[in-house]
């Protein structure tokens, strides 16, 4: 069958997934993972293989993969990425989904964060790109800074993040509260995962910047 992102967003099994991950993990302070940012990685990813010239059918599978890629956390938080890709497998088993597109979507969740982190295909590359680019206050649940990890404060001090995708370079432009956080603390905050973003926009052909108060990063 040719699975399309509305067959998912529409199933209640996926919708229930997406709820109890999001529940599992609000316990342990943890960041909004729900349906908030389901939909804005599954429509990020969508746009950035657009862009890039990829295929209608790796946009979809993109759109799908980036609305699936944290239902691990339902699970655990730890290796939410491998539970994730399982739990996806199945659900994607029960929507009869074509094998091929199966496979393309759940190496992108498998691989689109944690220690098994590399931008394996186009569609995982747009995925990383897309979730590092999904940077809001309001995700932040945790009331003290002081029990911040560099996820939360990532988040926490972003007034604004936008990611453009330019005929030769990738650009995410960040914008924070200069009296709140400075440059080079908010960069050591979200360096690992520019890093990976980077070999993530050089997997789609591209070159990567990253802006912080309009200095560059990268």
């Amino acid at each position: 069958m040719r699975l399309i992102y509305e067959d998912v967003i529409a199933n209640e099994l996926v919708k229930k997934c997406i709820e109890k991950s999001d529940a599992s993990y609000l316990p342990l302070g943890g960041k909004e993972h729900g349906f908030n940012h389901a939909r804005h990685v599954a429509e990020m990813t969508r746009m950035i293989l657009e862009d890039v010239g990829s295929s209608r059918r790796d946009e979809e599978l993109g759109a799908i993969a980036g609305y699936l890629h944290d239902i691990g956390y339902m699970v655990n938080e730890n290796e939410h990425e491998e539970n994730g890709a399982a739990i996806a497998l199945r659900l994607l088993e029960k929507l009869d989904a074509d094998p091929d597109d199966i496979s393309k979507i759940v190496t992108a969740i498998e691989h689109c964060e944690g220690e098994g982190a590399s931008p394996v295909s186009e569609i995982a590359a747009a995925l990383i790109l897309a979730d590092a680019a999904d940077l809001r206050p309001e995700r932040v649940r945790k009331t003290s800074p002081a029990t911040f990890n560099k996820g939360d404060k990532a988040n926490y001090y972003a007034a604004q993040a936008r990611l453009e995708v330019g005929r030769e370079v990738i650009k995410l432009t960040i914008k924070t509260e200069p009296n709140q956080c400075s440059v080079m603390d908010y960069f050591e905050f979200v360096m690992d995962r520019m890093i990976l973003c980077r070999q993530a926009a050089e997997k789609l052909g591209l070159g990567f910047t990253l802006l912080i108060n309009d200095r560059k990063m990268f």
